[in-house]
């Protein structure tokens, strides 16, 4: 049974689309990990760095999203806690 669940999440897609939809989803799921007090999906033309970036002067925490190594988009994270912030980069 563990070889067939396995098959079908690995044929599973997931487009920009699908985060817009479930972002309220995505962000409630990251408020489990680390506080914050706003969020955003962005889509940046071009592919920004493969890590998390703290942006200290606008107070942005940016995640960035990749499914099965593409590149979707980026989650802001607006404010967040600064002593977790360490831990997340």
């Amino acid at each position: 049974m563990q070889t067939t669940k396995n098959n079908f999440f690995k044929d599973l897609s997931l487009t920009r689309w699908d985060l817009l939809n479930f972002e309220e989803v995505l962000r409630n799921k990251l408020l489990q990990v680390f506080s914050f007090e706003s969020s955003a999906i962005y889509f940046p033309q071009t592919e920004i760095k493969n890590s998390p970036e703290w942006l200290p002067e606008e107070e942005k925490l940016l995640l960035p999203l990749y499914h099965k190594n593409n590149f979707l988009a980026v989650f802001i994270a607006r404010k967040p806690d600064p002593k977790t912030i360490p831990t997340l980069l």
